[in-house]
């Protein structure tokens, strides 16, 4: 059983995350022991890395590489996290999940002269693995 002391520190952990996220632009780059810390565990493991991905989508945080099983059990290792909620969030979300919505956000985008945010975008997304 998690200590209420141990949950407050988590929500906060959690929080200070998503104020880091929002102060990159809506996406930041962080060590696989960071999310480890910041969910309240001592190891990295398969089921550890199931309960991260979890907590960080109860939240409003997305993750690359997508799926939780394909993140790294190691520590040291980066991943990208990204608020949802935030355009970068709906541009990858858009380019993972195709749909008419994410279709017309892509449109309007480029109709922005912003051409160059979704090629990088699908670049963050496509080579996720290259950190």
């Amino acid at each position: 059983m998690v200590s209420t002391a141990g949950s407050i520190e988590r929500q906060r952990a959690l929080e200070q995350l998503i104020t880091d996220i929002q102060a990159n632009g809506g996406i930041l780059r962080v060590t696989m022991g960071r999310l480890r810390d910041v969910c309240g565990w001592d190891k990295l493991g398969k089921y550890v890395v199931q309960d991260i991905s979890d907590q960080l989508k109860k939240v409003g945080i997305g993750h690359l590489p997508r799926e939780a099983d394909q993140l790294p059990r190691y520590q040291h290792l980066d991943v990208r996290v990204f608020l949802t909620d935030s355009l970068v969030g709906r541009l990858i979300l858009s380019v993972q999940q195709p749909s008419e919505s994410g279709d017309e956000l892509l449109r309007q985008v480029g109709d922005n002269d912003a051409v160059m945010v979704i090629e990088k975008i699908r670049a963050l997304v496509c080579h996720h693995g290259d950190n």
